[in-house]
This record gives C-alpha cells, structure tokens and sequence, in this order.
C-alpha cells in the first residue's frame, strides 16, 4: 500500500530520503478472529450464551498511506509506513434470545461491525532487480502493529444502521505485494498491489490496490 524508494543521483557526500503518499480501493479480507465480549449489555445474550463475538466489516471502501524510505545495498530500500483503512457492513439481525428451530438462524451468528477502521504502522524491506530502466518492478515485504477501530450496535432487527457501541483491538499484521514505478520529472509514480494479513485482532485485514507520488528529501554528510 506504500510507495517505494528508488535510487537517485547524487553526489558522494549526500544522501536523500523518499516520501510517499498513496491512496485507492482495496478488499476486505476477514481475519478469522473474534472479539468475545462478555455478558455487560444483557442483548448480548443469544441461544443461551451470556457473550457476544464481533468480527471486522465485510465492505472494504478506500485505504490512504504515508511513507518514508531509503536505500541501503543490493538494490535493496527500507521503509517505514503508515497505513489506514475504511471498511464497513450493513446492519444484520442477530438470533433471538432463545434457540431458534433449526435452519432459521444460526445460533452462532457473529455480529459484524458496521464501521471498522484499521491502522498500520511498522517497516520493511523492498528489493529492486532492475533500477536503470523507465519503469522499475519491485516486490516488497513489510510488518508491524496494527490497531482496529470497531462501531456496531445490538439491533436484532436488523434495521437500525447508527453505531451505539464501540471497542479497540490491538495486534500485528505482515504484508507482501508487486508495484512498479516511473520517473515522472522530479518525482515518481506508482502503482502497487499488497495483501495484509492480521493476527491476533479480529478486524479485517485487506488487499491494497495503490497509487502514488513519492518525493525526494535530500541533505548532505558534512564530515560531522
């Protein structure tokens, strides 16, 4: 979801970092993980259970990211990032109190979150095979914590879309993809391609499909 570094010219004593922004849709991925939460609203009671499990939304809408990056050796750039993304659902019934007759509800039904925005900050590595040419391909892997921003409420009838109810996440997440980028005068641009993977927390992970500008920073080496 982040842009990438790319090699520059200049002189021996100076250096340069790169600075990205980035932005476009992406899919939600559900993580596998449930929030359980326990019996402190008494809604929360369903088939005989005193909890509740709430998942991520199912409706991944835009994700935006900021960058930073800087060369190293062997073609390879390390980078730091940022990453935030928008996912909702529409509102669903939840079974009743009692056990329902088999193959009307499902007993086990999760809630899901109507809103569940997602931060990403961590830091990786991005190899580079080929950097004297108009367009670069690079693949690139990064990893860190991750925070999820749920928003739901324990309407059973499924039609009341106003959050009442909301709960924080914490875990980590990793992430690979593809880009390509292209000098564009004195910036770059990008297209790029990533899958998020989270632990631990029960928010939806992601398929990024990015585009971007990245931009030098340069200073020099004064001997101190």
């Amino acid at each position: 979801m982040l842009g990438p570094a790319t090699a520059s010219a200049q002189d021996d004593d100076s250096y340069s970092l790169r600075w990205t922004v980035a932005g476009g849709p992406s899919l939600a991925i559900p993580s596998g993980n449930k929030l359980k939460l326990s019996g402190s609203n008494p809604t929360c009671r369903t088939c005989g259970r005193n909890f509740q499990r709430v998942v991520g939304a199912d409706d991944s809408k835009y994700h935006a990211a900021l960058n930073v990056a800087g060369d190293i050796r062997f073609n390879l750039t390390i980078r730091g990032e940022l990453n935030y993304s928008h996912a909702t659902s529409l509102q669903s019934k939840l079974p009743p109190r009692e056990c329902p007759p088999p193959g009307i509800y499902k007993c086990f039904q999760d809630r899901k979150s109507l809103i569940d925005n997602a931060w990403y900050l961590g830091g990786g590595l991005e190899w580079t095979p080929f950097k004297r040419i108009p367009v670069m391909p690079y693949v690139a892997a990064t990893g860190g914590i991750s925070l999820n921003m749920f928003a739901w409420n324990w309407d059973t009838t499924g039609t009341n879309s106003i959050p009442s109810t909301h709960a924080k996440a914490f875990g980590s997440y990793v992430s690979g993809g593809l880009g390509a980028r292209a000098r564009i005068k004195s910036a770059l641009a990008f297209v790029e391609a990533r899958r998020f993977t989270n632990f631990s927390t029960p928010g939806t992970a992601m398929a990024a499909y990015s585009f971007g500008l990245q931009y030098w920073l340069r200073f020099h080496n004064y001997g101190y």
